[in-house]
């Protein structure tokens, strides 16, 4: 079975070489006010491998296919991504 998820978050830590977090920010706020943020894992396959090198907090959209692995469990595998980088801000 073959699933697409497209999703949009911010690059996080590394669980191992070739695999990352990807932190969502969810869309409305817990109790407490605040946003709360879910860190899903993803996989990097040959070609995608800017997403390593990016620093922690670049802001990334990528089309992925869901896959399983003992290791990590369910995660993403990137097919298509487009990264941002902000802007610094100089007042």
């Amino acid at each position: 079975m073959l699933s697409s998820v497209f999703a949009s978050g911010r690059l996080g830590e590394f669980l191992d070489t070739r695999t990352r977090y990807l932190e969502i920010e969810k869309l409305v706020p817990g109790p407490s006010g605040r946003f709360n943020v879910d860190h899903v894992p993803f996989r990097v396959a040959s070609g995608f491998e800017r997403l390593l090198k990016a620093p922690r907090g670049t802001y990334v959209i990528f089309k992925a296919r869901l896959a399983m692995a003992e290791d990590i469990g369910l995660h993403l595998v990137i097919e298509v991504e487009e990264m941002y980088r902000e802007k610094t801000l100089i007042n």
